[in-house]
């Protein structure tokens, strides 16, 4: 479900647009109004866009404009998937923290993430939660303090997500804890895929230590 949902509010979008701005994402659809939408919608059903001038020229703001429809559709329901976040099944939870990284942060949402269990049971989401800490903006005491707690979990996945989402969030104020996760991640190998996110581990380890000067 999440994953449909991921799919319809932000169409291919990969973790190297984030920290995400809709507003200059969605520019070229300002301006833009329903009748043109309209107009356009006509001509693409009718298959002859490409014969009404106008109409094609609108066609490219318009599919913008629709992109941020979607978006903005997507970002009215953030309460939602920080209860699927409690969600037994991990492709569901996971996802939904993914989700969170790309709209506006708010309390609730940083508590939700803050909250999830770093369990065995709970690894993939917890380990998608970290990721999504990792890429929000915000300064937030409470977050590093989270994420520090994680950098002893019992579970890999965790604690490398903790140390990933430190190095976006510290740069060269990374805990020295956090630099030997990334270290024994990057000498193991160690790889993994976590839900939500195209990216693998390895990848993440990777963009992590270059951030660091490293790579």
């Amino acid at each position: 479900m999440a994953g449909l949902l991921r799919a319809v509010a932000l169409g291919d979008r990969r973790d190297d647009q984030l920290p995400f701005d809709p507003r200059r994402a969605f520019a070229a659809a300002e301006g833009i109004t329903d009748e043109q939408v309209a107009l356009v919608q006509r001509h693409l059903e009718a298959e002859d866009l490409f014969e009404h001038e106008e109409a094609a020229e609108l066609a490219d703001n318009v599919a913008v404009r629709w992109e941020a429809d979607a978006f903005h559709a997507g970002a009215r329901h953030t309460d939602r998937y920080v209860r699927w976040l409690a969600e037994p099944d991990p492709q569901l939870s996971g996802y939904s923290a993914e989700l969170l990284a790309w709209f506006a942060p708010d309390d609730a949402t940083l508590a939700g993430l803050i909250a999830v269990p770093s369990d065995e049971a709970h690894t993939a989401t917890r380990a998608s939660a970290n990721l999504t800490l990792g890429h929000r903006p915000v300064d937030s005491e409470r977050t590093d303090a989270r994420l520090h707690g994680l950098l002893t979990a019992s579970t890999t996945l965790v604690r490398v997500t903790a140390a990933v989402a430190l190095a976006y969030r510290l740069g060269d104020q990374l805990p020295d804890l956090a630099l030997d996760v990334l270290a024994d991640a990057r000498s193991s190998d160690f790889d993994a895929d976590v839900p939500g996110w195209d990216r693998s581990m390895r990848g993440f380890v990777a963009l992590a230590l270059h951030r660091l000067g490293l790579g």
